[in-house]
């Protein structure tokens, strides 16, 4: 039915009809975009713990806006990206020959990109220092990623799987076989 219904001569993906009329959330498609395209999902509480002040120094927020992009972090040479169900390939295209950059792209919600574009805008080094005080557990796994002991990748899973099972990032990672924060 979907297939059929999508106004098609009006350009609107299959995606977008079936939100529209919701048999599906916008979540659900994307982590379904995400596995088809092989692209990994962040949900929103995952990302609300990650810190990307530090990836997004230097870029015109409004230009992120536009290409529907949000710097995460960066590893070796290349720039982690958040992208979401509307950013095109011209707009990555665009963002890496602006910036002269290697990404690696994984998925968000495009809320939470507008969010954390205008929350690092507005957040002082005082705030900065709160939400470090905030982070759980001994030592968090964005402290071990800091410390250059784990993959941007490995901290994205370990938050994902911490909130999916409702257990501590530590639990996660011992179960995972991850370096304890004891060590």
């Amino acid at each position: 039915k979907a297939l059929k219904d999508a106004d098609k001569e009006h350009g609107q993906q299959i995606g977008a009809y079936l939100i529209e009329n919701g048999v599906i959330t916008e979540e659900q498609m994307i982590r379904a975009l995400g596995h088809v395209k092989h692209i990994q999902f962040i949900p929103n509480n995952v990302l609300r713990k990650l810190d990307c002040h530090e990836a997004l120094e230097g870029f015109d927020r409004e230009r992120l806006r536009a290409l529907k992009i949000l710097p995460l972090t960066y590893e070796k040479d290349v720039c982690i990206v958040g992208i979401c169900n509307t950013t095109t390939d011209q707009d990555l295209q665009t963002f890496q020959a602006e910036n002269d950059l290697k990404i690696k792209r994984m998925y968000i919600m495009e809320p939470f990109m507008d969010e954390a574009l205008r929350k690092t805008e507005e957040t002082t080094d005082k705030d900065k220092e709160k939400e470090a005080g905030q982070r759980y557990g001994l030592l968090s796994s964005l402290d071990l990623y800091h410390e250059g002991k784990i993959c941007y990748e490995q901290v994205v899973l370990i938050g994902i799987y911490s909130m999916l099972l409702e257990r501590s990032e530590e639990e996660i990672r011992q179960y995972m076989g991850i370096i304890s924060s004891q060590a």
